[in-house]
């Protein structure tokens, strides 16, 4: 198995490239095949630079398996999305022990709460927090 992920940072602290590829051999994969795409693997740039300099997947996957016949029989696009939602957030929230709620209605403040992957901020009333169990 290969795996192999890069990320390049700009001095403004951005992605300004990402990207990476996961190959495994198959069952029946000859010795030839499997020595030709070490070789290959030694030879190529970091997946990083390759994308920033421009190349698709296509030519990436052209590079690791140059030599070698192959085949490409599915492609999707991928994204990054995150799933967090007011809702999940609240349950979140309302898992705290019993104190810890009484003491954030108590306080009588909104409580606002982040995402750490996507940054959305989510604010909730002190008496919107209530136990899980009486969530239900």
């Amino acid at each position: 198995s290969v795996c192999a992920l890069g990320v390049r940072v700009s001095k403004d602290r951005r992605v300004s490239a990402a990207g990476g590829f996961l190959l495994q051999a198959m069952p029946g994969a000859s010795d030839e095949s499997l020595k030709k795409i070490e070789d290959n693997i030694k030879l190529i740039s970091s997946v990083s630079s390759m994308i920033e300099s421009g190349k698709n997947g296509r030519e990436i996957i052209s590079e690791v398996f140059s030599g070698i016949p192959y085949e490409i029989f599915d492609e999707f696009e991928t994204e990054y999305r995150c799933t967090c939602s007011r809702e999940k957030y609240l349950r979140a929230l309302s898992s705290l022990p019993e104190s810890d709620i009484n003491e954030l209605r108590d306080s009588d403040e909104p409580i606002e709460t982040s995402c750490r992957f996507c940054g959305s901020v989510y604010t909730f009333e002190p008496e919107e927090i209530k136990p899980l169990e009486k969530l239900k």
